[in-house]
């Protein structure tokens, strides 16, 4: 085939066309992606849903992952020391375990590896879903940083308290953000005229 092409004139150029276009659309395909991954193209009530779910199923998963570490922790004590269940004929020949009592000791060990398993089956959990959903996951990292600034920028931070959502936790909406920011423009009203009231001069 490319015999005849050849033995037709065919100018040798014209055969690298179609890979030369191929090449192009590629690099123009790539570099769309790369923008999109650049830019903040979820929507802002999807992030938050988002967000929201993830830390819900990473709390879940973080329970079998608690329980298997207690289950753990709990074999391998019973495994170094299988008589520590069983009382001593002398209290004075308990052996304490770093100063305390062994049943106490592994209750308090059992309960801390659960915890630890707990917190680490959720970071399990968002490190493979990232890993799975790398340009949703990029996304997210973009809303966070901006959602995060706009907290910073916009938030009445010197009279805060616990019920006050400082870092947003109850906005999922933009209706939620709206109201937010409403509520921080009225503390920072608030404090401006309180503020003025107590620079008035006193009456003579």
């Amino acid at each position: 085939m490319l015999r005849t092409i050849l033995s037709r004139g065919v100018p040798a150029y014209s055969l690298r066309v179609p890979v030369a276009t191929s090449a192009i659309r590629h690099a123009q395909t790539t570099t769309r992606g790369e923008q999109s991954d650049r830019e903040m193209t979820m929507p802002f009530e999807e992030y938050r849903q988002l967000k929201k779910s993830l830390k819900t199923r990473g709390r879940i998963f973080g329970v079998p992952t608690g329980f298997g570490s207690m289950f753990g922790t709990s074999f391998a004590i019973l495994s170094a020391n299988p008589n520590i269940m069983e009382p001593p004929a002398n209290v004075a020949d308990i052996q304490l375990i770093m100063g305390m009592d062994p049943m106490v000791a592994t209750v308090l060990a059992t309960s801390v590896m659960g915890g630890v398993g707990y917190v680490m089956g959720g970071a399990m959990y968002g490190l493979v879903w990232r890993l799975i959903n790398g340009h949703k996951a990029r996304q997210i990292s973009l809303r966070d940083e901006d959602f995060l600034n706009r907290l910073d920028k916009y938030r009445f931070s010197d009279d805060q308290k616990q019920e006050d959502d400082y870092y947003g936790d109850k906005i999922i909406t933009v209706a939620d953000y709206r109201a937010w920011l409403k509520d921080q423009n009225k503390k920072a009203n608030k404090n401006m005229l309180d503020f003025q009231w107590h620079k008035k001069p006193a009456f003579m």
